[in-house]
């Protein structure tokens, strides 16, 4: 089985990032990070991988921030990274040209991705876009908000989250998961698996000059805007039958 696990590299969340005098984010010094859907996808992946068999390539689109990005999925348990090269994009771009990229590498190595896995959302942008557009260029079956996989007979049974419980989605291969928060956490490298990354050969996979190109320019956020980090607490010296009024009063006073 062949496995793909889109990964976008995104700042750091728990860095401090403040706006520059363009108004816009000031990235250049943040640390670059796999998105923390994508973690969850690429967990999910590993744990597929070990109980059916199989190969993980965690694929990343984006600058030269990728190949460290992607050394870090391999130390947690993806079998080789590949980078695609290109410039900041819309996310159908991002995702068109992944498309692309990926019908070429399938087509090299003479047989498709299984599976490929998306995070739900990014964690810069949270627009949720990319998965879909994904399946939809290469017109595989996808389903999203999946928390547990597992593997059937030329297909896969995908545990969705739904706004009143569960639904078990069966997929023909190949095809495309957006996977959400799931029941497990992320495993965490050891020294060893770090030490190995390290020496990971990362594969080129393509290069995009004109990637930039904005075609869907709705899609990239409008504007920005810095949210105070003042901490503010008010105790209620009241017993409870009275707090919830007194609460109210000071909810209406700042509205």
């Amino acid at each position: 089985m062949e496995y793909m696990v889109c990964v976008k590299a995104v700042p750091d969340e728990n860095e401090e990032i403040h706006l520059g005098k363009d108004e816009r984010p000031v990235l250049s010094g943040a640390e670059k990070v796999p998105s923390a859907f994508d973690r969850c996808a690429l967990e999910m992946a590993v744990r597929l991988k070990e109980t059916s068999g199989g190969r993980v390539t965690a694929v990343s689109l984006g600058g030269e921030e990728c190949r460290a990005v992607l050394k870090n999925c391999v130390a947690v348990g993806a079998d080789q990274g590949a980078w695609i090269q290109a410039e900041e994009a819309d996310t159908k771009d991002r995702a068109k040209m992944t498309a692309e990229t990926v019908k070429l590498a399938e087509k090299e190595q003479g047989v498709p991705f299984d599976v490929i896995f998306c995070g739900i959302e990014s964690t810069d942008l949270g627009n949720g876009i990319f998965g879909p557009a994904l399946a939809e260029f290469l017109d595989r079956p996808y389903v999203t908000d999946v928390t547990e996989i597992e593997q059937g007979d030329g297909s896969v049974l995908a545990k969705k989250e739904t706004e009143n419980g569960y639904e078990i989605v069966k997929l023909p291969l190949p095809a495309v998961v957006m996977v959400t928060k799931t029941e497990f956490n992320p495993r965490y490298p050891t020294l060893k698996s770090k030490m190995a990354a390290r020496k990971a050969e990362i594969a080129e996979w393509g290069k995009y000059d004109d990637a930039a190109k904005n075609v869907y320019g709705e899609l990239f956020p409008r504007e920005y805007s810095e949210i105070s980090r003042k901490k503010e607490c008010i105790f209620l010296n009241t017993d409870p039958e009275n707090a919830a009024a007194e609460a109210m009063k000071l909810i209406m006073k700042r509205a």
